[in-house]
């Protein structure tokens, strides 16, 4: 799934109503968090959308689990610069 969103804003609109599902794994699949980011990376459609409650799950994750390059990449996708 990280391979088809690189690049391509299609796939990431679309798995990008799955978020809350996906997130709801951050704890058991390591590598979700990468797939977040391609989820979020460059599109900006993404990041509007994105709830201040998804944003908020990221953080308590990184709070809880001491786990914060991984899930920084994510939050860091999710700011942009207009």
């Amino acid at each position: 799934l990280m391979n088809l969103c690189k690049n391509n804003q299609n796939i990431q609109v679309e798995l990008f109503s799955h978020f809350d599902f996906f997130a709801s794994y951050l704890d058991r699949v390591p590598r979700v968090s990468e797939l977040l980011t391609e989820i979020m990376r460059n599109n900006a459609r993404n990041i509007m959308l994105v709830s201040e409650r998804q944003i908020q799950t990221l953080i308590n994750f990184v709070a809880q689990n001491h786990q914060q390059a991984r899930f920084l990449q994510c939050l860091l996708a999710m700011c942009t610069l207009n």
